[in-house]
C-alpha cells in the first residue's frame, strides 16, 4: 500500500520527527513525502534518504504559493497514485488534502499537530486557513487526527467536524 505524506515543511519539530519515525519504524506500507516548502532539516533529509523514502519539495517560499509548485504537486499526486494521503499540519491540510480530493482520492487523513493559534503570535494568513480547513473538515479528510485530546477539543469547538476526530498522541 502506498502512503503520501504532504507536509508543510521539514525543518526540525515535532509533526516533522514524527513523521520521519512513521516512515522509518513502520515496514507494512511504502512512504513518499511532498514537503510545500523548500530544503528541507539535512538531518532529517539524511535520514529519509538513508530509508529510501522518496521526498519532493515544492519550494513554496515565505508561505507563497506559487501556480507551479501546486501544478507540480497535481503531477506527483497522480504518478505516485497512492492508497492514502496524510496531511501534516495546516497549510498542507488545505492544499493536499484539496488537491488529493480534486484528484479524486477519497483516503485522506489530516493531521493536526497544534493546539491553539493565538491571534497576534501567528500570521492572519495562517488563521484565514484554519477557518478553511473547519469549513472543509466537512468534505475532505476521512479522518482528522489529533496529537493530542486538548488539540482534538479545542478544534472541534471551533468547528471542524466532530465525528472524523480520533487521538494519535506523538
Amino acid at each position: 500500500m502506498q502512503v503520501l505524506h504532504i507536509i508543510t515543511g521539514l525543518k526540525k519539530g515535532g509533526a516533522e520527527t514524527l513523521l520521519c519515525n512513521l516512515c522509518q519504524y513502520d515496514k507494512e506500507f511504502n512512504h513518499t513525502i511532498i514537503s510545500l516548502s523548500d530544503s528541507p532539516d539535512p538531518d532529517l533529509e539524511a535520514s529519509l534518504i538513508k530509508l529510501n523514502i522518496p521526498l519532493f519539495s515544492l519550494n513554496f517560499r515565505d508561505g507563497k504559493i506559487k501556480f507551479s509548485g501546486l501544478l507540480k504537486l497535481y503531477r506527483l499526486i497522480k504518478k505516485i497514485n497512492p492508497d492514502i494521503v496524510q496531511t501534516w499540519m495546516i497549510h498542507a491540510d488545505l492544499i493536499g488534502g484539496f488537491t488529493a480530493r480534486f484528484i479524486g482520492i477519497k483516503n485522506i487523513f489530516w493531521g493536526v499537530h497544534h493546539t491553539e493559534l493565538i491571534h497576534g503570535k501567528v500570521k492572519w494568513s495562517t488563521i484565514l486557513i484554519l477557518k478553511i480547513n473547519v469549513f472543509l473538515s466537512y468534505f475532505i479528510p476521512k479522518k482528522i487526527i489529533y496529537c493530542a485530546e486538548k488539540s482534538k477539543s479545542i478544534q472541534e469547538s471551533i468547528g471542524f467536524k466532530k465525528s472524523k476526530g480520533v487521538v494519535i498522541h506523538n
